[in-house]
């Protein structure tokens, strides 16, 4: 684990505004037995950016990630992904999505034909599935570093899934980023290389946590475990995604049915 400063303006100023209790189950499967530890989030004095400190390495994250699916996909593969995909539609975070991003991206195309899209960070491809059967999207394809879980995705939605970013050749008109950002140590590295897959007037639909978790949420809340690393306000993501002349066409925050908020955004490149 290392010490970290704010990582939007390198600040030191700091102020702690939780101390996370409980055990944190991913934390455990690199460090056993130290499920309590790693456990402090801060605002930055500076400029309000909410982050935890300290933070896994590099060799620590990897070894975390190549580990993600036994927590997740439970009690099997199939079972996990049929569960959740098969949820009422007034329950299914998914298919709301679904809904909203029809509403605000797609109402002014003639057809799909000839459009593209990706999800990076797609998971067991649960939100690509759902794309695909309420949107009508004949093609979607990911991006997932999981191999458990990219596999699954490509068995379940029939599609090619990409192991990295890197390995994608082609360029895309639609971009989802779906609960990717706020586990990304180096942000804007991330978007850097996202952009090289979007063309002039790709739309993005990014989603992260709400920072109005620290205020709803118990502080033992799965929320702030370790594959978490910071919380975006309005201002500072804004201010990130326009450095890379990223513009916020529309955006909302949601909270699901077990409290937990989700700030949703559609971004154009400009």
């Amino acid at each position: 684990m290392i010490d970290v400063n704010c990582y939007n303006c390198k600040s030191n100023k700091k102020k702690l505004i939780l101390k996370q209790t409980g055990k944190d189950t991913y934390l455990e499967l690199i460090h056993k037995n130290k499920g309590s530890l790693f456990n402090k989030w801060f605002s930055c004095l500076d400029c309000g950016f909410i982050y935890r400190s300290p933070v896994l390495t590099e060799p620590e994250i990897k070894k975390m990630y190549d580990l993600y699916d036994t927590l997740v996909m439970k009690p099997d593969a199939d079972s996990y992904f049929d569960r959740i995909f098969n949820l009422p539609k007034k329950i299914s975070e998914n298919y709301q999505k679904c809904v909203w991003f029809k509403k605000n991206a797609l109402k002014n195309l003639p057809s799909f034909n000839k459009i593209s899209f990706i999800e990076v960070g797609s998971g067991s491809g649960l939100f690509m599935a759902t794309a695909k059967k309420y949107l009508n999207i004949e093609k979607i394809y990911g991006v997932e570093p999981n191999t458990k879980m990219r596999k699954l995705a490509e068995k379940k939605v029939g599609t090619k899934v990409f192991k990295k970013l890197s390995e994608v050749r082609e360029k895309f008109d639609f971009i989802f980023v779906l609960k990717v950002l706020e586990h990304i140590k180096d942000p804007r590295k991330f978007l850097k290389e996202i952009k090289k897959i979007s063309k002039k007037k790709t739309t993005f639909f990014f989603e992260v946590p709400d920072v109005v978790d620290f205020i709803n949420l118990k502080d033992d809340n799965s929320r702030f475990w370790i594959p978490h690393i910071y919380y975006f306000n309005r201002k500072t993501l804004f201010s990130i995604l326009n450095e890379f002349n990223m513009k916020v066409i529309t955006s909302r925050t949601i909270i699901s049915n077990n409290k937990r908020s989700f700030f949703q955004l559609l971004v154009k490149n400009i």
